[in-house]
């Protein structure tokens, strides 16, 4: 008996003559050693290319129970999902599950869950609701890892697993990494820019900020004079010029002979985009300068004087610098996410998403969690309450599973397949074999030509490309 993993009927015959027929069975063994057979095919390529052209032909092929996530790969390092190269054709096939999405498997629920993550290896949670659902009142759990003091976000939560992270570390240590300062070089020559004490004008530069739990903003400041109410303030201002935070800069820290003087906003970085770190003399009457220059290649310049947005004229010794993730420890996620959204409102609109109607987890409705950790950690959820109401009354759990996640399986009838478009040979004169696989089945072994030219006559075609 077969199992239909990798599962593919083709039937093969070459085109060209000019070209030796290969005809061949694949076996495969699946690590449960049942295995899946590969019976002859058929396909037709472009023999001759120009440099850097894409492939041009097709296969005859039908699927079994296959991975819609496997991956074509070749022997020219091009890689590309089945589903791909599937919707970009006509292909007819049909899914295993609604939308061709994955698939989710839980485990047998829990109060308390531990598991063992590892770098870049995403692991899956589930939380379970059961019943003909009225309404989700109440989503409550603790998350709690052992990562320590980090560079980088040690464990980052993907709520419905839908592509954005909806929880991480907020907490920041006391140690500050390494200042970025955008376009700005110290090796350039330096000008003297005084900080304005009349219109308190802004002096501003584009940096792009990393993930963090919090910044220190700064600048090189030297003090000609001071007085007693000075206040020098340091502004962080999104990609759209919207104000975020503020802090002072440490007046006693600022010396004639200048240096770079710091102060913390409390604002978190999520994701790696562009901001505004801007400096201006808030109050007071003391003189205080900045260094800076303006280039003459306008696209090295990313600072400028005035409040965001304006044009870019000058590059200024302002620059920014993350603190680092203090120890996870425990993170309490009751109802409301960050941003001010619903948790209880969200996982509603997603079981009607998934599942069409909140009454339809009389079997039980699953809402995935992703995990994804950059450090090896053991992370634990406990406490988990999830209130929710059905047609009987109001009801709750305390269960939470473990999740695997499977692709969605096609099948389909033998039917013409294009491949033309995705993958690319090399840029240099020679005659080369092609290899052309989906998973670990080969299914394109033959030879093919680079020329030196970029059009010729398509064999297949008759006319130019």
């Amino acid at each position: 008996m077969f199992l239909n993993l990798y599962s593919l009927n083709i039937i093969y015959k070459m085109k060209k003559a000019i070209f030796p027929v290969m005809i061949f069975v694949i076996v495969l063994a699946s690590a449960t050693s049942v295995l899946a057979i590969f019976t002859p095919y058929n396909y037709s390529i472009q023999p001759t290319y120009a440099f850097g052209q894409n492939i041009s032909g097709y296969v005859n092929i039908s699927f079994q129970n296959e991975p819609i996530n496997n991956l074509f790969t070749d022997n020219f390092g091009n890689s590309i999902p089945l589903k791909t190269v599937l919707n970009a054709s006509n292909y007819k096939y049909n899914c295993s599950s609604p939308n061709c999405k994955d698939v989710y498997v839980s485990d047998s629920p829990l109060t308390t869950k531990t598991l063992v993550l590892t770098p870049q290896s995403p692991a899956y949670v589930g939380l379970v609701f059961k019943g003909v659902l009225n309404s989700i009142d109440s989503v409550s759990f603790n998350v709690t890892s052992n990562a320590t003091i980090s560079s980088t976000n040690q464990l980052k939560l993907d709520l419905f697993n839908d592509g954005t992270y909806d929880i991480g570390n907020t907490h920041a240590s006391t140690q500050s990494g390494q200042a970025n300062f955008g376009c700005y070089s110290s090796s350039n020559p330096n000008q003297v820019f005084f900080l304005d004490t009349t219109t308190h004008n802004s002096y501003c530069q584009e940096i792009q900020l990393k993930e963090a739990p919090k910044y220190d903003l700064g600048a090189w400041i030297s003090a000609k004079s001071k007085s007693g109410n000075d206040v020098l303030q340091m502004s962080l201002y999104d990609a759209n010029g919207n104000p975020l935070s503020s802090c002072t800069l440490p007046n006693s820290q600022i010396i004639s002979a200048g240096s770079d003087v710091y102060c913390s906003v409390n604002t978190s970085v999520l994701q790696t985009q562009n901001y505004y770190v801007c400096i201006n003399q808030k109050a007071g009457t003391g003189s205080y300068n900045i260094l800076g220059y303006s280039s003459s290649n306008s696209s090295k310049n990313c600072g400028f004087y005035g409040n965001p947005i304006s044009q870019k004229t000058n590059s200024y010794s302002i620059s920014a610098r993350p603190k680092t993730f203090a120890p996870f420890g425990t993170i309490h996620i009751n109802n409301t996410l960050s941003g001010g959204y619903s948790f209880p409102q969200d996982v509603e609109n997603y079981i009607i998403s998934k599942y069409g109607d909140l009454g339809n987890c009389s079997a039980g409705c699953l809402v995935p969690i992703k995990l994804n950790a950059t450090v090896p950690e053991t992370v634990t959820f406990s406490n988990i309450l999830l209130k929710y109401t059905t047609i009987g009354g109001q009801t709750q759990s305390h269960y939470i599973s473990s999740v695997s996640k499977t692709s969605s399986k096609i099948n389909s009838k033998t039917q013409i397949l294009p491949i033309s478009n995705f993958f690319s040979v090399p840029k240099k004169k020679d005659n080369l074999q092609y290899v052309l696989s989906l998973g670990r089945a080969t299914l394109i072994n033959t030879g093919i030509s680079i020329v030196n030219f970029t059009s010729y006559l398509s064999p297949n075609s008759g006319r130019s490309l």
